[in-house]
């Protein structure tokens, strides 16, 4: 069975973003819509608060291109690899989403027929963004966020061929061994939830929530610490409006709007990642850091922003200006103050890495490590 790599999370370029958008204009998006009952849950650290139980429902869409080619070089198995923003797939239990990826999906539909005596139906969804996760433990870990879904069918009889087609899965030709699963894990510790497909069936929904102008396309998606003031989490997602970058957000549980911030008159430089911090100026709602460089991609800046107010809270400069800023990480708190930490990665002129570690509180930069 062929998988996909684990991506970098480094942000797609702006052009690179518009190519794989372009390359689907002409094809058949397909959408479908599941509904499941919760089997089991395996969470013996409580990262979900007991929020999730047996017997809940989920609710969810995956969405596919029919004119994706298979990838795998067997006939009897057909692999259906999905990375450009739009696909993949969006689930929510008990108020909680969990989704691919909304930029960088690695969503995979894969069909089986009569291979080792078995047909099989199922996807795996790898790049993905969950309103509840399990922390990381090490400050460079990535993430480990798993869907999927899979279908078995020992008769054989499910399927006659591995070509996609626009048509839902006919649940009574199939048996439901492994299920539905969401997985989440770091070295801290996992959590699972496993569910029972019961309804599948043409939708025409996405999993694109947040309000944007028709034109603009994501950029980066990050979700806001929980505030005291604030009865749910919120999401915020950036955008770029044909060269114009906004933040839009929304809270999670709710669904309704936060606050939209135009970066037109505060950023003069393309953004390269976001990330979601507590409230550092103390009005009871998150905070938002955005990483941007001057010039060719040096000189890099940290930009906190008040995703109530809108208004800039500090800028942060890098102190490695000759190097090319890469990505921009939230680690656990090294200090002990009580606020996570934000981690830059630069690639330097000799092709090394450099790390800072920057206090998200202050701005102060802790410590800075060569690789």
């Amino acid at each position: 069975m062929k998988t996909i790599g684990k991506h970098s999370r480094i942000n797609a370029a702006g052009a690179l973003l518009l190519a794989m958008l372009s390359s689907y204009s002409s094809a058949e998006v397909v959408s479908i819509d599941i509904t499941a009952v919760v089997a089991h849950v395996d969470d013996y650290g409580n990262y979900l608060g007991g929020k999730i139980k047996p017997g809940d429902q989920i609710t969810g869409t995956y969405i596919y291109d029919t004119a994706t080619p298979d990838t795998n070089p067997l006939p009897n198995v057909g692999d259906y690899e999905h990375t450009a923003p739009g696909f993949g797939v969006c689930l929510v239990a008990a108020g909680i989403k969990f989704r691919s990826h909304p930029t960088m999906p690695q969503f995979l539909l894969e069909l089986v027929n009569n291979h080792y005596n078995n047909d099989a139906y199922l996807f795996h969804s790898y790049n993905n963004a969950f309103d509840i996760a399990v922390p990381l433990n090490a400050p460079y870990e990535q993430p480990d966020n798993m869907i999927s879904w899979q279908l078995n069918d020992d008769t054989q009889q499910a399927l006659s061929h591995v070509s996609l087609t626009n048509e839902a899965p006919d649940l009574n030709a199939w048996q439901s061994w492994f299920g539905l699963n969401i997985h989440s894990r770091s070295m801290q510790g996992e959590f699972m939830i496993r569910a029972h497909v019961t309804s599948a069936v043409r939708g025409s929904g996405t999993c694109e929530t947040e309000s944007a102008p028709a034109s603009a396309k994501y950029i980066a998606h990050t979700l806001l610490h929980r505030s005291a003031n604030i009865n749910d989490k919120m999401e915020a997602v950036l955008y770029n409006n044909n060269g114009t970058y906004t933040i839009a957000t929304r809270h999670v549980v709710s669904g309704t709007p936060g606050t939209v911030i135009s970066l037109q008159n505060i950023l003069n430089a393309k953004p390269i990642g976001m990330i979601g911090i507590k409230d550092t100026n103390s009005n009871s709602y998150p905070d938002i850091a955005l990483l941007y460089t001057d010039g060719e991609g040096k000189s890099a800046h940290i930009l906190i922003i008040d995703s109530h107010t809108q208004s800039t809270i500090r800028v942060i400069n890098s102190t490695e200006p000759q190097s090319i800023a890469r990505t921009l990480e939230l680690i656990p708190d090294l200090n002990r103050n009580g606020f996570e930490e934000m981690a830059v990665l630069h690639e330097t002129t000799q092709q090394t890495g450099v790390v800072e570690t920057i206090d998200s509180k202050s701005g102060t930069i802790i410590s800075k490590r060569q690789y």
